[in-house]
């Protein structure tokens, strides 16, 4: 079973950074994503929404999403998914759309969301994280983005 661990960095605002992990289970894909507070300032974010490519965009709308989601996940078209709602969106200059993505959390809640995790899965086939690894090739491509609002001094 393959597993891989990756660092998202802010591109905006406040120095932030989510530790993301893609592990293989049964099921398909846990993804768990957990908020490194700035070892200077100690600011941390409130997870809002995350989105991602996916490699065979043909397996879009047979996705599910398990565990700590809010909403309904927003599947597709592919390479178009840059607003969930609520003001969690990537439209940022130069930005491309994603897969599909979905809300975390509890959206201007009293608690800060800052680890979560979840399943991917299919109906089409059982999924592993080389379905995500490497889905959106080319310089300065990202596979997965992470919204973070809120950030707050730890």
């Amino acid at each position: 079973m393959a597993s891989t661990t990756f660092y998202i960095d802010q591109y905006t605002g406040d120095n932030t950074r989510v530790e993301g992990k893609l592990e293989d289970v049964t099921e398909g894909v846990r993804v768990t994503l957990t908020v490194v507070p700035d070892p200077v300032t100690g600011y941390v974010g409130d997870l809002e929404g995350v989105v991602f490519h996916i490699v065979d965009e043909d397996l879009i709308s047979s996705l599910q999403i398990t565990g700590n989601v809010r909403g309904t996940p927003v599947l597709g078209p592919a390479n178009s998914v840059l607003n969930l709602s609520g003001g969690v969106n990537w439209n940022g200059e130069g930005q491309t759309g994603f897969d599909f993505g979905f809300l975390l959390g509890d959206q201007g809640g009293n608690t800060s969301l800052t680890e979560t995790v979840f399943v991917i899965s299919s109906t089409q086939k059982i999924l592993t994280v080389d379905d995500f690894v490497g889905a959106n090739p080319g310089p300065n491509a990202n596979d997965i983005g992470i919204r973070l609002k809120t950030v707050i001094d730890s």
